[in-house]
């Protein structure tokens, strides 16, 4: 998982990551979340910048196209999140609704002109109640995304709503980002019960549930403080037990062994 806009710094990062890693076949696909702001030259991420306006109208093509380029070097198919957790609460409600879709389809448009054939773009929230004023339209979507942080993650309304009207479109859900937010791993086999057990549910529930992204984080710098605990796998026995024999499973696709 990778997160970066349109800055000096976070561009830069990109190219160096994304030209290593055209040097040599990798194990795993990319996800990048793409923003719609950014945070130069104060990288507050409470105080961004919203650019989506300036990318709906073109001032940014230049650099999606250096984007572009970049994705096509590289070996292996990639996730790209436009505008990632749009509206509601999320990261992504700080980019203009007004220009919001133009904005996508415009990165879209020139991704296909430029030939970049190994990406799929993911069109993702964390709890947008209008999730269908940001819908750019069946034909620049693969994929639906949802975020997942909450406790109990198989009996919430939205995310159950979301996903759901993912299947009428006919479109695999990814879960683009998750990490137990509010009890952390620390807490073992509570911690289990409340938020992971739920969570294997809710994929184990939707056939459509073709991908899941965990953060597997610490959190104790992060400036969101809400995300102040530690959810490393393994920084719990209990948990990294569980988490080990339920990835073994036959219906989970993992990576090769190093």
């Amino acid at each position: 998982m990778h997160y970066i806009t349109f800055d000096v710094l976070g561009f830069a990062l990109l190219k160096s990551r994304i030209r290593k890693m055209s040097d040599q076949p990798f194990d795993y696909i990319p996800q990048i979340g793409l923003d719609f702001y950014y945070h130069f030259p104060s990288y507050n991420i409470f105080t961004p910048k919203d650019i989506t306006r300036e990318i709906a109208y073109g001032e940014y093509d230049g650099k999606i196209r250096v984007l572009a380029s970049l994705i096509k070097e590289m070996k292996s198919p990639v996730f790209l999140r436009p505008g990632y957790e749009f509206g509601g609460n999320g990261q992504g409600q700080y980019a203009a609704k007004e220009h919001w879709t133009k904005a996508w389809i415009r990165i879209h448009d020139i991704f296909r002109k430029e030939g970049v054939n190994n990406v799929a773009f993911v069109w993702n929230t964390l709890d947008a109640r209008d999730f269908y004023d940001y819908y750019p339209g069946d034909k620049y979507v693969d994929w639906w995304g949802i975020n997942v942080f909450n406790n109990n993650a198989d009996q919430d309304t939205f995310i159950e709503l979301f996903i759901r009207e993912a299947a009428k479109h006919k479109k695999p859900i990814m879960i683009a980002e998750s990490t137990p937010r509010y009890v952390g791993s620390v807490g073992g086999e509570s911690a289990w019960k409340n938020w992971y057990s739920p969570y294997f549910n809710l994929i184990s529930k939707y056939p459509h549930i073709k991908a899941f992204c965990y953060i597997n984080a610490s959190w104790k710098d992060y400036p969101d403080r809400t995300f102040a605990l530690d959810c490393r796998i393994q920084s719990n026995s209990f948990v990294n037990a569980k988490y080990r024999e339920l990835l073994s499973s036959r219906k989970f696709i993992n990576a090769k062994p190093k």
